[in-house]
């Protein structure tokens, strides 16, 4: 099986090690033809366990955002990245930061580093009416969504953050 029958079978630009597993099934040894690719250049790994394809075989950009979601998860992107995207600080940040429910972690990734903060349960939106869309500041068409706290204090990474209802 050729790297472009692979790029037909797989619908995204990620996919997973079980995935390209369950599509090589044919080989006796996987592993070696996975290793093939890489040094071919054909895929990249990202992470262990989660590849995307050379540049040439992707459907599209890699954007920070959906790196950061599908490296570790769940999460969502926060802090100086999400105030550079949506144009409200003029830094364009090296470290791509989210916030999750498990634990700190960090990844060098050949697309550059993610950084992932933990924070309380309380503080992370799992659920739509947890969430508030707003659109000021936003771009057409675009919807940014903020975590209505009620200015209660929540405690991420150890710090405590008091969040005004204003912003909510």
């Amino acid at each position: 099986m050729t790297t472009l029958d692979l790029r037909a079978k797989i619908p995204n630009d990620f996919f997973p090690a079980w995935e390209l597993n369950a599509l090589l099934d044919g080989y006796a040894n996987r592993p070696a033809k996975i290793s093939s690719m890489l040094k071919k250049g054909e895929i990249i790994q990202i992470r262990r366990g989660l590849y995307t394809f050379a540049e040439p075989l992707r459907r599209g950009l890699l954007s920070d955002g959906m790196l950061a979601n599908q490296i570790h998860g769940p999460s969502y992107v926060s802090e100086d990245y999400a105030l550079s995207y949506y144009g409200m600080i003029p830094e364009t940040p090296a470290v791509v930061t989210s916030i999750t429910r498990s634990r700190s972690r960090r990844f060098d990734t050949p697309f550059g580093v993610f950084s992932y903060r933990y924070c309380r349960s309380q503080a992370y939106p799992d659920s739509p009416a947890s969430r508030t869309p707003i659109s000021a500041g936003a771009g057409p068409g675009t919807t940014v969504v903020a975590v209505n706290t009620s200015g209660r204090d929540y405690r991420c990474r150890g710090r405590s953050k008091q969040i005004p209802d204003r912003y909510a």
